[in-house]
């Protein structure tokens, strides 16, 4: 299956935006994690990153490129390679709406000093249903 690339959407403004650049090319393989473009907005670079292991990077908008923040970067294919569109940000909020089972337990950011008000989450460690241990990352939170 495709899937589009796009901008956060906890970021996103009505401001224009930037692809400052691309740590990937079109056909590139993407790692959990890895980060494959940085983009310019507001006076700061935010890079992008996925949360799971994708296949053939596709580049639709080029490094120095101005788009709207709703608009696709860029497409990656799952291993199954199907011909569907999908966006990652609704596959992410589909996966939100499923029904907890078992003990849930709300967890609470780490508060970091008195001027951490707020932070963003980066990358999860870990996907829904799985099992943690005591001591395990589950996520990466940026902060200003």
């Amino acid at each position: 299956m495709k899937y589009n690339i796009k901008f956060p959407a906890n970021l996103r403004t009505d401001a224009d935006a930037v692809v400052s650049q691309w740590m990937k090319q079109n056909g590139d393989s993407v790692k959990n994690g890895q980060p494959i473009c940085q983009v310019f907005c507001r006076e700061q670079i935010y890079e992008i990153a996925l949360n799971e292991d994708y296949f053939d990077l596709q580049i639709l908008k080029n490094a120095g490129s101005i788009f709207k923040m709703s608009e696709a970067l860029a497409t990656v294919t799952d291993k199954n390679n199907g011909e569907k569109i999908q966006n990652l940000n609704e596959r992410k909020n589909m996966a939100s709406n499923d029904k907890a089972v078992g003990n849930v337990i709300p967890i609470l950011m780490p508060q970091a000093g008195q001027s951490m008000e707020e932070g963003t989450i980066v990358a999860w460690k870990v996907k829904p249903g799985d099992k943690i241990e005591v001591g395990q990352v589950i996520l990466e939170i940026e902060t200003d």
